[in-house]
């Protein structure tokens, strides 16, 4: 019986988990992206070229896709992962997210890697997808501390875009709970039930309401709230139709000490403390709990 290739089951293709749909227009955007960090195993360059694709259907003809280069024509390179896009009035949003791709787990569980401390936001001006087009510019706005999701307003006056990111501080995606692993605070070996849970956080998240000069790609102001009990592990939103009032909920499945990870704190040197779960509303116009 002759080997099975991986490429015999089905090719391997990165794109969103998230991707944006216009209320208006009805279009759906995401990405196709390859080549993260460069990652390799053994040598073998799994992920492929490094590129980012962004792709626009209509809901009734075919796909179609542009390359993304920056100002100096460049390609953009996706160092994470694009877990999600968003998309405004005028422009689209390509996020660069806190959840490192990370292929060398299936041959050796135990690697890991911090995620970026840092969001790098790629913006394209939806005018400039011209239909005969190859390639469009992005540009780039880096927001401090870790994301995975964001809302953004859906009006972009002056080509002004807000945006609220949940900051997932020392939140880690990548990593799960091994047989290995030891309790934060007692050493003890972690709960055979929690085996291939999510690793606990291990700072406090923020909430942040970003403004940005999308035609500059430069970060005009940022607000940012945090509560010591109620914003832990902060993980998906919910709100009507991109508007300013958000609620947030907190993902506590994996939160507390018997879903600690002494790694996982030798891997960010923060401090770990168990909350329960709670449901958060913020005001994002003023930027309270």
């Amino acid at each position: 019986m002759r080997g099975v290739a991986a490429d015999d089951v089905f090719p391997l293709v990165l794109a969103s988990a998230h991707p944006a749909r216009d209320p208006r227009t009805g279009e759906v955007f995401t990405v196709n992206f390859g080549g993260p960090m460069g990652i390799d195993v053994l040598g073998w360059q799994l992920l492929g070229d490094r590129f980012t694709d962004l792709v626009r259907w209509d809901g009734r003809g075919p796909l179609e896709r542009w390359r993304l280069v920056d100002p100096r024509g460049a390609p953009v390179v996706i160092g994470q992962s694009v877990h999600q896009v968003a998309v405004t009035a005028d422009w689209v949003l390509v996020l660069d997210t806190a959840f490192r791709m990370e292929p060398e787990k299936t041959i050796a569980p135990v690697a890991v890697h911090p995620q970026d401390p840092v969001v790098r936001l790629w913006l394209v001006r939806r005018a400039d997808l011209l239909p005969n087009a190859t390639t469009v510019q992005a540009r780039r706005v880096d927001l401090p501390r870790e994301a995975v999701h964001l809302v953004a307003d859906y009006a972009n006056p002056g080509d002004r875009v807000t945006v609220h990111v949940e900051h997932n501080c020392a939140s880690d995606g990548s990593e799960w709970l091994l047989w290995s692993d030891q309790r934060l605070d007692t050493w003890a070996p972690v709960r055979r039930d929690l085996l291939g849970a999510i690793v606990a956080p291990t700072d406090r998240s923020a909430i942040g309401t970003h403004v940005i000069d999308a035609r500059a790609g430069a970060l005009v102001r940022s607000d940012l709230v945090g509560h010591e009990d109620l914003t832990w592990g902060l993980s998906l939103h919910a709100c009507p139709g991109g508007l300013a009032a958000v609620p947030w909920q907190l993902d506590a499945s994996d939160v507390g000490l018997d879903g600690s990870s002494a790694g996982a704190y030798d891997l960010y040197q923060l401090t770990l403390a168990g909350v329960k779960v709670a449901m958060v509303a913020i005001d994002a116009d003023v930027m309270v709990i």
